[in-house]
């Protein structure tokens, strides 16, 4: 079961938010105080209503909280629009939230109420100063029928679907209550046993396995994030019977074992992302989870920031995340709507990436304004060739280049990768990068991975089988440019230098040079490069060697399917 979308009207500073789509991975961005963590705690306050079905029996009980978050209840005079209040004394907030079930989840379902649904399950919450109303949003006689059975309902997602809520500052506490969750579920596996329920003597011993099991699978998650870390022990504490199932410590070693409550906040903020990670692979009794973050970025450097982002990717995939956020780092680039605009009392689906932008503060040169897709190459000369193929070669290239969705920028050296990633990313643009295959270029792809600014879907380089080094010019023919070269330097390219594969062309055409008496250096091949481009942009697509067309296509390909969803 997965909340597939969530509507709200009238609550605290939120005045309207339909049917806002959430999926697996939904972002919540907008200006400070303009209502993104509303929204947030208005999805957690309503399932966690909706989930306890005796609140609606009584039609008084509006007190949920979750755990001991008082903002996390509903209260009337707090939370219905101050704004509405004096000329609306009867007014509600009302939540709207659509479920779509599983084919085995929807027979499920049929047996329990007796009802086929032909859609998805929709449920509306109504909060008033002293009542709560409760219905499904169905048509007919199915509505009628299910009127009488709201309860069933309500234990039927209740059963289904929990929801994790993670406040902007995470305290040790915040963790610890995670460690908790998972000791009390690792624990009821003994304590089904009645043998073990007569034998509380030998419980030291008993524990002692799981413990140890638990603290090693939390040290490994949590190192992955801080490499200091040696080592995460989990010790139960407390009376006797809670010991069996709660009141945890945690002991963090990244040099100095000390507990959790007494590090510093980047370090407990990321044991609680790390933990939450852990959480989503374990489930919960089979049951869906939500986890529904605020500023997940908060107190992290900013190279951990993208390793949060592939951590939240990760558990999207299993399981839904909903967060509200400042960084551009975590934004979803690919499907632009999944980012949700919170602004001026109203919340909606970004439809394109500039809206974002302008949440974020984010401001971006006229030439890449409106891009989407920025392509990094090391040099000016690259970009021109390119430019002259992606068109003949393309029609979505040609478009996106023409519209400004797709960008191509110099990085003026390999070693640049890193930091242009960071920054175009940092910019909310996707980055795909193409490198000439030797030891910079591939020594710029190894760092910008190792710093998590860019993943292996995101560079090709110039590979040409057979070469151990190679670049963008070796995928030339030669009589795209051999003319251009004679006519500018007076130097003929001979066979005996460039017919060989054991050099990159660079160092080939050096060796023509300087046999026929011309000094190289470092200018004189920028020249070079420069006529060379020059000559196979005018030429265009005919000027690549059909033989080494692999890492173009290859490239092509993948920037049209990044740019597939603009």
């Amino acid at each position: 079961m997965r909340l597939a979308s969530f509507t709200v009207k009238n609550f605290r500073s939120i005045t309207d938010a339909y049917k806002l789509p959430l999926r697996d991975f939904a972002v919540l961005v907008g200006p400070n105080n303009e209502g993104k963590s509303n929204v947030l705690k208005a999805i957690v306050i309503a399932l966690g209503l909706l989930s306890r079905a005796k609140y609606f029996r009584t039609q008084k009980q509006l007190r949920y909280h979750y755990g001991d978050d008082e903002e996390l209840s509903f209260a009337w005079e707090r939370d219905f629009p101050l704004s509405l209040q004096e000329d609306h004394q009867d007014g509600r907030s009302e939540f709207v939230l659509e479920f779509e079930l599983l084919p085995v989840e929807q027979q499920d379902f049929r047996e329990k109420t007796k009802i086929n649904l032909g859609t998805n399950l929709k449920l509306k919450l109504s909060l008033g100063r002293e009542d709560a109303k409760f219905e499904a949003l169905l048509q007919g006689k199915a509505k009628q029928k299910l009127a009488t059975k709201l309860e069933d309902v309500a234990r039927f997602v209740g059963e289904r679907l929990d929801i994790q809520y993670i406040p902007a500052i995470r305290p040790s506490a915040l963790a610890e209550s995670v460690v908790d969750d998972l000791l009390a579920r690792e624990m009821a596996k003994l304590e089904v046993n009645e043998e073990y329920q007569k034998l509380l003597a030998q419980l030291e011993a008993a524990q002692k396995p799981v413990l140890s099991a638990l603290s090693d699978e939390l040290t490994k998650t949590v190192a992955s994030f801080i490499p200091e870390v040696h080592n995460v022990t989990v010790q139960t504490s407390g009376g006797l019977r809670r010991a069996l199932r709660r009141a945890s410590r945690v002991l963090v070693d990244d040099g100095n074992e000390t507990e959790l409550n007494r590090k510093g906040d980047g370090v407990k903020s990321l044991v609680a992302i790390a933990l939450l990670r852990h959480t989503s692979q374990k489930g919960q009794a089979g049951r869906s989870l939500i986890f529904a973050i605020e500023e997940p970025e908060s107190h992290l450097h900013p190279r951990a920031i993208h390793g949060l982002r592939a951590v939240l990717q990760e558990i999207a995939s299993s399981n839904q995340v909903i967060v509200t956020t400042h960084s551009p780092v975590l934004v979803d680039r690919q499907e632009t709507q999944r980012n949700i605009i919170v602004k001026e009392g109203r919340a909606v689906p970004a439809r394109h990436i500039r809206e974002v932008r302008e949440a974020l503060g984010v401001e971006l040169s006229d030439n890449l304004s409106s891009a989407t897709l920025v392509l990094l190459v090391e040099g000016e000369e690259d970009s021109q060739i390119l430019r002259a193929w992606f068109p003949k070669a393309s029609q979505k290239l040609s478009k996106a280049l023409a519209s400004g969705n797709l960008a191509i920028d110099t990085l003026n050296g390999a070693t640049n990768l890193r930091y242009k990633t960071s920054l175009h990313k940092a910019h909310l643009c996707r980055v795909h990068a193409f490198v000439d295959n030797d030891e910079a270029g591939r020594k710029s792809i190894e760092a910008a991975i190792a710093a998590g600014v860019l993943d292996q879907t995101e560079y090709q380089a110039a590979v040409c089988q057979g070469m151990a080094n190679s670049e963008l010019e070796d995928l030339l023919i030669q009589d795209a440019y051999e003319n251009a070269i004679q006519a500018s330097f007076g130097v003929t390219l001979q066979p005996k230098f460039m017919s060989t594969n054991k050099r990159q062309w660079s160092d080939r055409v050096r060796d023509n040079f300087q046999d026929q008496g011309k000094p190289w250096s470092a200018a004189l091949e920028r020249q070079i490069k420069y006529v060379v481009a020059h000559a196979a942009a005018n030429l265009g697509l005919s000027s690549l060697n059909e033989h080494r067309r692999g890492p173009i296509d290859t490239l092509i390909t993948q920037l049209e399917g990044r740019l597939a969803n603009v």
